[in-house]
């Protein structure tokens, strides 16, 4: 009885520990998009920057000149390879079928620096012609992303001073699985282990290398 509590308690912290209710892990392919209806932690907000539009990579640039609407999601991705491993997100259309762009960022967004941490851009590749305004594309953009496991994909407006409405929709497509949380919210947890004892369980883990700007309260 004894050790089968233990399993059952061994078993409860793995799920508990690798599955944190604010991340969402799914293949949101192009027919299946992740909503950001789905987190209501994620909000629309600003950022200023030097220039507009954002016409390109390097027109991203740091000031306080314009104001740009956006929102930004955390995407965990789970046990990234040093090889090549390439990963391509993109917008199917949006509530308000105005043109975006989509920044993607390494670990962390600074909305008081826009420029830095970008390793992507893209404003108009998408195969979605008319969803995200009149004779504009949807943004689209592939990006290898080896050796990362946290990213950030800001949805902006190409235009500054327009607002974004929610609900923002995207979709993930690349070799592995993806989990989506509010931009600011802390790394998984990993290395978890589990140890059965007499009648007790010991589990280990390494604590996130970020917390998202938000101290750790605790673990559940």
């Amino acid at each position: 009885m004894a050790q089968a509590l233990v399993i059952a308690l061994a078993i409860l912290f793995v799920l508990s520990l690798t599955t944190p209710a604010a991340a969402q892990a799914a293949p949101y392919s192009r027919d299946a998009p992740f909503n950001t209806d789905d987190d209501p932690s994620i909000v629309e907000l600003t950022f200023k920057a030097k220039n507009t539009p954002h016409n390109g990579i390097n027109a991203v640039k740091n000031g306080t000149a314009v104001t740009f609407h956006y929102v930004a999601i955390k995407m965990t991705i789970e046990d990234t390879l040093e090889a090549t491993q390439n990963y391509t997100f993109g917008q199917t259309g949006n509530v308000q079928q105005i043109d975006t762009v989509m920044l993607v960022y390494d670990e962390v967004f600074d909305p008081l620096s826009p420029e830095t941490g970008l390793i992507e851009y893209d404003d108009d590749t998408g195969s979605e012609r008319g969803p995200c305004g009149t004779g504009a594309w949807c943004p689209e953009v592939t990006v290898d992303l080896a050796g990362k496991r946290d990213i950030v994909l800001v949805i902006s407006t190409y235009h500054a001073g327009k607002p974004l409405r929610t609900p923002q929709e995207f979709f993930a497509e690349g070799p592995r699985a993806v989990s989506f949380s509010a931009a600011g919210s802390p790394n998984q947890p990993t290395g978890l282990s589990v140890t059965p004892g007499n009648s007790q369980v010991t589990v280990a883990f390494t604590p996130p290398s970020s917390d998202g700007g938000n101290a750790i309260s605790n673990y559940e």
